[in-house]
């Protein structure tokens, strides 16, 4: 459903509403804690909360004061304030504000429970009513949409550097200033096939703009753009812009927009039913950088994205920018721009329906049109080598079949050979790619378990280990069941136990201290998890296998 930030002071409160989340709700929350103000900025600043339940008086920062920080931050986020007793003084500062709620801390447990997943369910709401408001402004502005979409275009497809005056962006609406350095996320609409973007193009830039602007921090000024064939960015800029932002205040920044993007992909999810990966990078770009950019995020989007499930890649390094490479003659046909889709994206079945359509049969082969014929196969054979080079497919490919011949169409005994051997290159590549992606997920999901062995006593959110493996967090809950059998929080609670059962066996600690050793923020929490799994409380275990019994 979403994320749930608890803020108070006193421990015992805290831990007593973590678990009553964790434990009595049955809809998916992640829950975090803070017990101080300055611990939950510190979260805020990353991560992006859509309901915060905090108390209203803490030392150091009142719930009032944290309050205008989340509104700054998140602005829809949904505040909900926990007292022992009426705060007047305080409450009157926020009256303006009519999405906060207040809750005494007597109030019964199920009644703390409803108000939050009432707004759960609030934000849902909003975000629908935004959306049909937004659609007829966008469908009155479509005829600037695409003004725009070539604009840019030119600007990410020209690699010689361009002079692009503030007044273009003004008078096409583009709400960012030319002269200033942006962050550029990269999209992908994981699913959609050519023909989906044909027709639904201006929807899902509908979704996706509505989507975005309302998740993205008001902080941030923020720019869609859908360049092609399913790819698009993001450009990003500070709302108010200054000479120069230092490295931590774009740091700030970047961890503002990144923890935006599971909420973006949750609720393009729900609302196209289809599903968006994001390259991000945290590494300032200027405008004639743009198309350098583009090109790095888009291999780093090719080599890491799945075909038709949604994640999250984070640009850890800045690569060398990449030399420019031709992807074949410039007019080529359109068949030949859709093999190269089909490539990027994965896409088998399509690709070779491209490539038959192309090909044709071999009998059509022998007539007056053997020139054209003969470019045609060049121009793929030139897509599938680029497509080879820029994945470093050549030592696998030349495993499987000689290279030799791609290049050199006059080495074929006949056109049909040549023909054969061109579908022999593309079946070869693409069984690669099937056992590269696997062996990616893999690696992933064992650098996951990894942490999890190590860290134990840390706390493991769902979030935390999806950063580590470089998954979208739901996407990490699915695979890591479907390739060890089991829940991630199951995992997690296995692995605690029976480090738990080695601590009671072999040493003399307390309880309380041996429930903190193995990551659980109460002796209770702990009691109850040990029982459930092992059938009887930590004591009794002692009792029975403490080796200083």
């Amino acid at each position: 459903m979403g994320s749930l930030l608890i803020i108070d002071d006193e421990l015992d409160i805290l831990e007593s509403l973590q678990e009553m989340f964790l434990y009595e709700v049955s809809v998916d929350i992640d829950v975090y804690t803070a017990n101080s103000a300055k611990k939950a900025i510190q979260l805020l600043d990353k991560m992006r909360f859509d309901v915060v339940l905090t108390d209203i008086r803490m030392p150091g920062m009142n719930g009032v004061e944290l309050f205008k920080v989340i509104k700054e931050n998140w602005p829809q986020c949904k505040v909900i304030f926990l007292t022992g007793y009426k705060e007047f003084d305080y409450l009157y500062e926020i009256n303006d504000y009519k999405d906060v709620r207040y809750l005494l801390k007597s109030e019964d447990d199920s009644v703390i429970i409803k108000t939050v997943l009432d707004a759960f369910d609030d934000i849902q709401k909003m975000i629908e009513q935004e959306y049909s408001a937004l659609a007829v402004n966008l469908e009155m502005d479509k005829a600037q949409m695409w003004l725009r979409k070539e604009f840019l275009n030119q600007l990410i497809y020209n690699k010689s550097i361009r002079e692009v005056q503030q007044k273009q962006f003004d008078d096409l609406k583009i709400p960012l200033k030319s002269d200033t350095s942006m962050l550029v996320f990269l999209f992908h609409l994981d699913n959609f096939g050519i023909e989906d973007f044909i027709v639904e193009e201006f929807y899902l830039y509908q979704n996706v703009i509505h989507i975005v602007h309302h998740f993205m921090s008001d902080q941030i000024q923020v720019h869609v753009h859908l360049v092609t064939n399913g790819y698009g960015i993001l450009m990003l800029q500070p709302q108010i812009t200054t000479d120069s932002l230092t490295d931590l205040q774009w740091e700030r920044m970047f961890n503002l927009s990144f923890g935006a993007l599971e909420y973006i992909q949750e609720n393009f999810s729900k609302t196209v039913n289809k599903s968006i990966s994001f390259v991000a990078s945290s590494i300032p770009c200027s405008l004639q950088d743009l198309h350098l950019h583009y090109e790095r995020l888009k291999k780093l989007a090719i080599s890491r994205l799945g075909v038709s499930e949604q994640m999250i890649v984070k640009e850890e390094v800045r690569e060398q920018e990449a030399s420019e490479n031709p992807h074949g003659p410039v007019n080529l046909r359109p068949q030949i721009q859709l093999l190269e889709t089909y490539l990027e994206m994965r896409k088998p079945l399509p690709f070779f329906d491209t490539l038959d359509i192309l090909l044709c049969s071999p009998e059509k082969v022998h007539n007056k049109y053997y020139d054209a014929t003969l470019a045609l196969y060049y121009n793929i054979a030139i897509t599938l080598l680029n497509f080879i080079n820029e994945n470093n497919l050549t030592a696998a490919i030349a495993e499987k079949i000689s290279l030799d011949k791609l290049t050199t169409a006059d080495r074929h005994a006949s056109p049909e050979n040549s023909l054969t051997y061109l579908y022999d290159i593309s079946n070869n590549i693409f069984e690669i790619l099937g056992s590269e992606a696997r062996n990616r997920t893999n690696e992933a999901l064992q650098k996951v378990q990894a942490y999890i062995e190590n860290n134990l006593n840390e706390d493991l959110t769902l979030n935390r280990l999806a950063e580590i493996g470089c998954f979208n967090a739901s996407y990490l809950s699915r695979i890591f069941k479907q390739t060890y059998g089991c829940n991630l929080s199951d995992y997690i609670g296995k692995g605690r136990v029976e480090l738990a059962k080695r601590l009671l066996r072999t040493s003399n600690e307390r309880i309380n201290e041996i429930s903190r050793k193995v990551g659980y923020i109460s002796a209770h929490s702990f009691t109850r998890v040990f029982k459930h799994i092992t059938g009887m409380t930590p004591i009794e275990y002692r009792d029975k296998y403490g080796e200083f019994r």
